[in-house]
Parts: C-alpha cells; structure tokens; sequence
C-alpha cells in the first residue's frame, strides 16, 4: 500500500503498453512512452513516486476529451445513437498501471472479490459464466425442477457508482495508506469536454461513476458490486461480469441473453445456433467478396481473415454449446465448410476431409471437443471456482441428456493418456509483483 515504485515495475507496465493509441489532452502518446531513454524513465519514477507518497493527482490526468462513435443503424440525430471514447493522458493511465497491478494483487491474495465474479479477472472469462449457468439448468432437469432466471441489466453502471460509497468499499477491502489516499484523489474532480470536428464544448465535472477508459476504473468497479449478492437467500444462484448479472429466480423471457449467449427453454441452444450461424454468415460475405476477381486475395489471406473474423463467432460459447443436438453443430460446420471452399476456390463437390487437410482448418467439433477439455481443466485447477466441486460430483442420469459435466468426464476418458491425472491449482493471483523483495530475489 504505501512502498514507492521502482524501475522493474515501470518495465512491467511499459511491455503493457499498445501502439497505435489516441493520446489524452496533453499529446503524449504511449509510443513516446515505450521509447524513452534511461534518466527519462528514472525521472518518470521520480514523479510517479512523489504523486504517491503525497496522495496528490495531477488535474491534467483528471481531465477527459470525450469523442462520440457513431453506432451504425442508429437515427444520428439523437445522442445516444453515438459511443463516447474517453481519452485521458497515457502518462497518468501508465501510473494507473503500477497501481492496479498492487491492487489486483491485494484483492486475489486475500479472496476479498467474491468467486462469482468473473469480469476482468486472470483465468477467469465469459464462457466461465456461461457454463455455469448451462450445467445449472441440465441438473435441475436431471431433478424435475424447473430453473427460473432473472436476467440483470444495471444500465450505466460504470456511469453512476456514487463515489463515496466506493470510498468506504474501498476502506472495508482493506485498502489504506498511499494507495486509498491516490484513488481517492484519483477519482475526486474529474472533467470531461467533448470534441466534434475539431471542436470543444465547455468543461463539466462529473460527480458519478468511475472514470470511463481507465486502467484502475474496473478493479474499482468490481469493489463497488462486489457485495451485491450477499444478501441473497441462500438457495438462489448467481453470476457476475462485472456489471452482467444473472439470478436463480424468476422467469424473465423465453430466450434471454446473457453475455451474447442466447439460453432457451430447454436448452437445446438452437435459436442461439441460428444466431451464429447468421452472424457469422454476414463476415463470411466478406471473404467471399475478397476473393472475388476485382479484389484477388490469396488463399493464405482468406484463411487469416476466416479464423479472425469468422471462426471466433462460431466457436464463442461452445464449451457450453457443445451439448447442443448434432443438426445445430452440422449448421455451423456448414460455415466453416463453406469458407474452405471460399479459401480455397473448390467446387461443392470437392469432399470436406480434402479442404480441411489443404486449408489445415480443423474440425468444428474437434475444437468443440478441446474447448470443452480446456474450460474443464480451468474449472478443476482454479481453487474456489463455483464449478471446482461440481466437477466432481456425480452425473445424474435420469433424463437421456448430455451436460458439460458428463461430456467433459467421457472426452477426459477417450484421452485420458495425454492428459494431467493429477491437475495442480491456479492461482488467481498474478505473477510476484515488481515491488515484492521476493521478485527482486529471484532475478
């Protein structure tokens, strides 16, 4: 909480930084930050150290330049037809570095973030979340029980967090010293402007919420939520991404939606699979428009375009989605069957185990399967993951259904001779932290 920063940090947190970036009000891009020389950097620290120890934020890190995207398909009259990007000073969200890598170290060291949050945390991710949920549903199925959800949209979360509520969270997440009085200050007069072509509106303080597009603003955020579901009783579930939030509770829709999963009656996952399949369709326009004559994009461009663009729509989910009937999978095989063709220029008659072995495009089932592989060995590696004790336990078999439980137990069995008997833990924590003498010990 309060040790002063040291020059490893500082490389740690520069190897972070991506190229490319717009930079905040005072131009300093993060290219000119990567590239500085050594007395630069110790001059940096120097800074960067004083801020700390005496809890004082430069107002100039404070200050945002507020640029709206406009969303495609929306009426452009109205505001909220637009996004608005958040530019800050890169040299103030380098300082945000240093801090959030001590503060996420503090809150997994010490198992203060309840295990049911999933955003922006190591090892954690959405298909965490979304197998959760299914793999709930399956057992109540196997129980005659039906499995009513609420669906939880905090609108403008991020926007309205009341800050001295933040504060106290803060104080009661065992954050004291130099690194509450900087956060606090850091999130104390913050100002925003816009700008449209060139122009800028007046200056305006904003009073709620944490600062959009900083590095420390969703570490803090998931502070300020992490005890809304404490108070639950006791035998209603749970799931958090960060502002995502879905209940054990009550019916809400016949096919509700949860982190761009569509979850439906009996789980069968076809209106999801439909929706896949016409969204990665639309991106798979795209290549065939590019390998057409008038663009002439070669097979080894096609194929990058196809497993960037493509196959990441049709494989998002599918640890989960891997219990879904064989004639959904085969509609999504279709897509990337269609894409080898477009990859490699063949005619419809040209067998799939041909294009496959030409375009090396492996199986969607096969990357079904080691997806699955791989989020159960997550779930049974990570230490006080909601699904660590039921992998487990039991199947229930009463209804002739497959669950994430079940086909994850038969995939382990098929290839059991080259997989970890005997997996060891993750630990949610991150790797030493810079400013540990254990780090320093070891280099």
């Amino acid at each position: 909480m309060n040790t002063p920063f040291n020059a490893l940090e500082l490389e740690d947190a520069l190897k972070t930084l991506k190229d490319k970036k717009s930079p905040g009000p005072d131009k300093i891009t993060n290219e000119m930050l990567k590239h500085m020389g050594a007395k630069a950097k110790s001059k940096l620290i120097g800074l960067y150290s004083n801020s700390w120890k005496e809890g004082i934020v430069p107002q100039k890190w404070r200050e945002a330049v507020m640029v709206p995207i406009y969303k495609k398909g929306k009426e452009r009259s109205k505001t909220t037809s637009y996004r608005p990007i958040s530019l800050t000073s890169c040299v103030g969200k380098l300082m945000e570095r240093l801090i959030n890598s001590r503060l996420v170290w503090h809150l997994e060291k010490r198992n203060i973030l309840i295990p049911k949050q999933a955003g922006f945390r190591h090892h954690r991710s959405t298909e965490d979340q979304v197998a959760y949920i299914a793999q709930h549903i399956e057992d109540g199925f196997q129980d005659k029980r039906h499995t009513l959800a609420v669906w939880v949209d905090m609108e403008k979360a991020f926007d309205r967090a009341w800050k001295d509520g933040l504060r106290l969270k803060l104080h009661k997440s065992g954050i004291s010293g130099c690194m509450y009085e900087w956060i606090s200050q850091y999130l104390n007069n913050r100002t925003a402007r816009a700008q449209v072509n060139g122009a800028h509106s007046r200056q305006k303080t904003l009073r709620e919420g944490v600062p959009q597009g900083g590095v420390l603003s969703p570490t803090v955020f998931l502070i300020y939520v992490n005890h809304i579901i404490a108070e639950l009783p006791r035998k209603i579930h749970s799931a958090l991404y960060a502002d995502d939030m879905v209940l054990w509770c009550t019916k809400d829709e016949d096919n509700p939606t949860y982190l761009e999963v569509t979850f439906d009656k009996r789980l069968t996952w076809k209106q999801h699979t439909l929706r896949t399949e016409s969204r990665a369709k639309v991106r798979l326009a795209l290549m065939k428009k590019l390998a057409s004559t008038t663009c002439d994009a070669d097979a080894s461009t096609l194929r990058r375009l196809y497993t960037s663009r493509v196959r990441p729509v049709l494989e998002y989910g599918m640890a989960a989605l891997g219990t879904t009937a064989k004639i959904n999978m085969d509609k999504m095989s279709k897509v990337q069957n269609q894409a080898a063709r477009v990859i490699t220029g063949s005619m419809r008659s040209t067998p799939i185990q041909e294009l496959e072995t030409i375009t090396g495009l492996q199986p969607l089932l096969d990357r079904c399967h080691e997806k699955l592989l791989t989020q159960a060995a997550k779930f049974k590696r990570r230490s006080g993951h909601p699904m660590e004790k039921r992998m487990y336990q039991p199947t229930r078999g009463r209804l002739k259904r497959e669950n994430f439980v079940h086909q994850s137990r038969c995939l382990e069995q098929r290839h059991r001779d080259i997989l970890e008997q005997n997996p060891q833990k993750i630990s949610q924590c991150p790797k030493i932290p810079a400013w540990s003498k254990e780090r320093h010990f070891l280099e």
